[in-house]
C-alpha cells in the first residue's frame, strides 16, 4: 500500500471523468442537451416505492441490517419476474442481491480476479467495468466489437480469439448493449461462448438493458444455454429495468456452487424495489416502442 498521500497505481488507471468533456461540448453547441449517458429515470418511482411509504409499522425491521441474500420476498418477486420473462424456474440460492450495479460487478471481480488476470472487454462498454476490472489490478483488453458488426467479413470469434493470452480469465457481454443499444443474435453470441469454452473463461453477462428493445419479441439471455451456465454470473437491475435508479439495488444471478463474498442492499432499498417491480406492471413499458427522431425511424440491427 502507498504512503500518504499517494494512491494505489491501479487507482490511477481509472479516469475520474467519462462524459465531462463532451458534456461541455454539447452544452457549447446547444440550449439543451439529454443526459441519456447517466441510465437515470425522469419519473418519481411508483407510490408504494417512494420512500415515504416505507413505514416502519408496515416492515418490521426494515431499519436492521438486511438478509445479507437478500430480502426473501424481493428474491420471490425476482424468481417469479424469470419464470415469466425467461421461463426459467431457478433456485433460489442462485439468486444475490447486491448494493447496485457497480458493487455488484465490483464484487464478482473482486473474487474472481488476481492482479495481472485479463478480461475480454468488447468495445464499446459501459465505461465503469474497465474501471471496476483494472481496480481490482486486472487488465481490461478491449476489442473493438459492437461498432464492428456491420462490417463485411467481420469475424466475431477470430476477433476474440486474437484477444486471448495465457492470462485472459473472463470474458465480459453485455446485450442489449450500452453505448450502442446493439442486441446480440444467437449466432454472435455462440461465437462469442465457444471462444469462452475453449479457453476455460468466466462469462460475465451483463443485461442491466433486457427490458429495453425495440422488437415484438424480447432478447433472451445468454445465462439460460445449458453449456455455459456453470461458468456464467448474470447481472440484472432495478434502475432500467423499473425506473428505480435510487434505490441502488441490483440482483446477481450466479450459476456457482460455494457462497461468494456478498455485499447486500439496505432493507429500505429491498423494500421498495419489491414494491416497485410488483407496481410497475401497470405502468408504460419501453418495450416494444415506436420511436422516430429526424429525420427518420430508429433503426435497430441485431448482430
Amino acid at each position: 500500500m502507498p504512503r500518504f498521500p499517494n494512491v494505489s497505481e491501479h487507482a490511477h488507471s481509472v479516469s475520474p471523468r467519462v462524459y465531462s468533456d463532451l458534456e461541455q461540448r454539447a452544452l457549447a453547441n446547444n440550449d439543451e442537451i439529454y443526459p441519456l449517458h447517466i441510465g437515470d429515470t425522469y419519473r418519481d418511482p411508483v407510490a408504494a416505492a417512494q420512500a415515504e411509504h416505507q413505514l416502519s409499522a408496515e416492515h418490521p425491521g426494515l431499519h436492521r441490517y438486511a438478509p445479507v441474500h437478500g430480502e426473501p420476498s424481493l428474491i420471490d418477486a425476482f424468481l417469479d419476474y424469470i419464470d415469466r420473462r425467461y421461463e426459467e424456474a431457478l433456485d433460489r440460492e442462485l439468486v444475490q442481491v447486491m448494493s447496485g450495479a457497480t458493487a455488484g460487478l465490483s464484487v464478482v471481480c473482486q473474487v474472481l480476479l488476481e492482479p495481472g488476470d485479463e478480461v475480454l472487454l468488447p468495445s464499446p462498454f459501459w465505461p465503469l467495468s474497465r474501471g471496476i476490472i483494472a481496480t481490482k489490478g486486472a487488465v481490461p483488453v478491449q476489442v473493438p466489437f459492437y461498432t464492428r458488426l456491420d462490417e463485411r467479413g467481420f469475424d466475431v470469434e477470430a476477433a476474440l480469439e486474437d484477444a486471448v493470452t495465457d492470462r485472459t480469465v473472463a470474458l465480459y457481454i453485455n446485450t442489449p448493449n450500452n453505448p450502442t443499444g446493439r442486441v446480440l443474435c444467437d449466432a454472435t453470441i455462440s461465437s462469442m461462448l465457444r471462444v469462452a469454452k475453449r479457453h476455460n473463461l468466466w462469462v460475465l453477462c451483463d443485461e442491466a438493458y433486457e427490458e429495453i428493445y425495440f422488437d415484438a419479441e424480447p432478447p433472451d439471455a445468454v445465462w439460460k444455454r445449458a453449456d455455459v451456465r456453470d461458468r456464467t454470473i448474470a447481472f440484472h437491475t432495478l434502475s432500467k429495468t423499473y425506473g428505480f435508479a435510487g434505490a441502488l439495488v441490483r440482483r446477481r444471478l450466479r450459476e456457482m456452487g460455494p457462497p461468494m463474498l456478498h455485499l447486500g442492499a439496505p432493507g429500505p432499498a429491498q423494500s421498495g424495489s419489491r414494491e416497485a417491480g410488483s407496481s410497475f406492471s401497470n405502468m408504460t413499458r419501453l418495450s416494444h416502442a415506436s420511436i422516430e427522431v429526424e429525420p427518420g425511424p430508429v433503426s435497430v440491427r441485431h448482430a
